[in-house]
């Protein structure tokens, strides 16, 4: 289980290094729906009613997310330099 928690900080500090962090850390709020939906398909669990309620909203807000910055990081980074 160390190891596996060492590759799992490991592919994180990658992840930050080479995207925003407001990139990685959308993408880390999309491991529940990720991880409901593996147990589905892996072993047939059925989420009840309002935890699929849940998963769908968080989807839901990501991709709202997604659409409304465009794509775009805001914060110190991009400040333009004749500003």
């Amino acid at each position: 289980t160390v190891v596996i928690t060492a590759v799992g900080w490991f592919l994180w500090m990658y992840a930050l290094d080479n995207l925003s962090a407001g990139t990685a850390g959308l993408a880390t709020l999309g491991a529940p729906p990720i991880a409901m939906l593996a147990s589905y398909l892996q072993l047939g669990e059925r989420p009840e009613a309002l935890e699929a309620l849940g998963m769908a909203l968080i989807v839901a807000a990501l991709v709202l997310l997604g659409t409304v910055t465009g794509g775009k990081e805001r914060g110190v980074g991009n400040a333009r330099a004749d500003e």
